[in-house]
């Protein structure tokens, strides 16, 4: 057997290897290769501009692209990559400076290659060193080189170093997904290993991650995942909510729309949940909301989820990270299918309502989207197989007033769970005096974060008294009737005016507040049929769960899903 001497030395080795000859990982289109993995730890801050020297290759059918076509690809293709890397990286990345090497000639890279996916391989390391020796250290000011080549063959793609500075891109001229290929290897560079999704627990294939462009993903209408922007550090630590049985072990958080990048800078919200699974120290879930669709076929409002391993010490995916995942291996964050193992990343993402347990490795954790806040969405996260958390009633059967009452129609008749608006069935309310300042509340006994509010008006007349009210969520109450001059802040407010309804259903923006008013604008009776108020408590206990939901998916991975950290030769 091997010594632990042996295997340092095999380590060693294996990694001096990889560093000097960087041999690159494919693009999803092209045919994978036993590859060499340089090791990386954190990604330097890839922020800035970033200057790409453009050089020319040829395969041995002499095929090859003129300057003017290769000046063309260069204007058709920076200027809205240039776009998109602004948004993925929230303004910090800068732009892409291309320099086209016209000076070298045709054919600069130009070797006898056979025409494959290794012979890119060898085309990549060749033409660095002959542009090396071309530029001498002039080399050092730019930060990548892209070696531009003609059709291989009709096969296409890209290759690229993990991480590193040279890229081979192939066919740009026609090919409609230009691109995508671009910002797909350039991520190779800055360390990003492919991102997949499993079709099946038995078989040896995987389904692109069309969310992820690292995966295959339409680069204009994709993103890198949250784990690589956070890698070249594109997010803030703080706009990470970890979940470590050390530390804050369960709760709900508010995800702000991670494909909406204008919000970064503008709510507290968190960018993703980070859960630490502590049966193997390094692997994390990674949680993210996508609000918008790649097209009409794909899920919205969804949380996704990537599993990943980083190195120990790290909390980023590495690409030392090897999985086996299923009967499978594969570098870099896997994609989570709520519904496993179909294949189809459209269905892949966990929607609200749905409550889903991950187990790995005996380590149980449930997720379940709540529901929608401005531009966020809001998600329960626990350690343990429990039950998720409904939007229940709050307000039912809990204590109610109002200005006066008429006869028997009391105040807590809106909070009794009888929505029938008729006023001669007993469950409708009824102040004794007209007045525009009449009012009506319940006190919810304790802080909660309310979602929205569901008013259900009298039916059987006078409709009208509820046309012009005001709604208030507040914290606290300085007296009764009070318009809450001095509510706390995120209590929350609405005037709804000249609008008749017999069921009035209004989103309070998530808001923080123990009682819900009601305030007339109409010299008129105040009367409501139910008041229904839903939400969660602000506070939960670990582990706490009130009525399961219906919609329940399971994954479980305990004996299939082990990670392998360290040097790794394919």
């Amino acid at each position: 057997g091997l010594t632990p001497a042996m295997l340092f030395k095999i380590f060693a080795v294996v990694a001096l290897v990889a560093a000097v000859i960087a041999i690159p990982i494919s693009h999803d289109d092209v045919e994978a290769v036993s590859d060499l993995q340089t090791s990386s730890s954190r990604t330097s801050n890839i922020v800035g501009d970033r200057k790409v020297l453009i050089a020319i290759g040829e395969f041995q059918n002499n095929k090859i692209f003129s300057n003017a076509a290769s000046q063309k690809i260069m204007n058709d293709q920076y200027a809205p990559l240039n776009d998109w890397f602004k948004r993925v990286s929230f303004g910090k990345f800068g732009k892409w400076i291309p320099t086209f090497m016209n000076d070298l000639g045709k054919g600069f890279c130009s070797f006898p290659y056979n025409q494959g996916t290794a012979s890119m391989d060898k085309m990549l390391i060749d033409c660095e060193n002959i542009v090396k020796a071309k530029f001498g250290s002039t080399y050092d000011n730019y930060d990548h080189l892209q070696v531009w080549v003609p059709n291989n063959n009709g096969r296409g793609g890209g290759r690229g170093q993990i991480p590193g500075k040279v890229t081979i891109i192939e066919d740009c001229l026609t090919r409609s997904d230009c691109f995508d290929l671009l910002g797909h290897e350039f991520g190779h560079n800055f360390g990003f290993s492919d991102s997949r999704l499993p079709t099946s627990a038995t078989s040896t294939s995987w389904a692109k991650n069309e969310f992820d462009s690292m995966g295959g993903g339409d680069a204009p209408k994709g993103d890198y995942s949250v784990e690589y922007k956070y890698q070249v550090g594109w997010i803030p630590d703080k706009k990470i909510q970890d979940i470590h049985p050390n530390g804050v072990s369960s709760g709900v958080f508010s995800l702000e729309a991670f494909d909406k990048p204008w919000l970064h800078e503008q709510t507290d919200d968190f960018m993703s949940i980070r859960v630490y699974l502590n049966s193997n120290p390094g692997t994390y879930l990674w949680l993210q909301y996508r609000s918008l669709t790649l097209d009409n076929d794909y899920g919205k409002d969804q949380v996704l989820i990537d599993i990943c391993h980083a190195d120990t010490g790290k909390k980023i995916c590495s690409i030392f990270s090897k999985f086996y995942y299923i009967n499978q291996e594969v570098y870099g964050p896997v994609l989570v299918d709520s519904t496993p193992f179909d294949g189809n990343v459209k269905n892949a993402g966990i929607d609200i309502g749905q409550t889903f347990h991950f187990t790995y490795a005996g380590q149980h954790v449930t997720i379940q989207p709540i529901a929608k806040g401005w531009n966020s969405i809001y998600v329960y996260v626990s350690y343990g197989h429990v039950n998720g958390i409904s939007l229940t009633n709050l307000a039912l059967r809990k204590p109610a007033s109002q200005t006066n009452t008429a006869g028997s129609a009391a105040a807590s008749r809106a909070v009794d769970g009888n929505t029938d608006g008729t006023f001669s069935k007993g469950s409708v309310t009824m102040t004794s005096t007209s007045s525009n300042t009449n009012w009506w509340k319940v006190d919810l006994g304790a802080k909660y974060v309310i979602n929205h509010v569901k008013i259900y008006n009298r039916i059987d007349c006078c409709q009208g008294r509820l046309k012009d009210f005001e709604l208030y969520i507040g914290k606290l109450i300085v007296s009764p009737g009070s318009y809450w001059h001095n509510k706390h802040v995120n209590s929350w407010s609405k005037i709804i005016w000249g609008t008749t309804l017999t069921v009035y259903n209004y989103p309070v923006n998530n808001s923080e507040g123990n009682m819900v008013e009601i305030r007339q604008n109409v010299n008129k009776r105040l009367s409501l049929a139910e008041v229904e108020v839903f939400g969660w408590p602000v506070a939960l206990p670990e582990g706490s769960h009130v009525d399961e939901l219906t919609a329940e998916s399971d994954l479980s991975v305990d004996e299939e899903y082990r990670v392998d950290s360290g040097p790794v030769v394919m």
